[in-house]
């Protein structure tokens, strides 16, 4: 038998069209292109091998 357990999931229109469009540029589909995101984001967060993300510079200044 799979290890496999379906929960639904809610994401606001705009978030829902963009992993579309990712799925649909990858070929793939929607479910598995959602549980690649999940994974590296995860993988991210809590893997402490894992290589830190890239940092995009930001051109936020604090006028305090």
């Amino acid at each position: 038998m799979a290890d496999k357990k379906w929960k639904s999931v809610m994401v606001l229109a705009t978030s829902h069209s963009k992993i579309k469009d990712l799925a649909t540029l990858h070929r793939i589909p929607l479910n598995q292109m959602l549980e690649y995101l999940v994974d590296r984001a995860w993988i991210a967060a809590f893997d402490p091998k894992a290589k830190p993300a890239i940092q995009v510079p930001s051109t936020f200044r604090s006028k305090a």
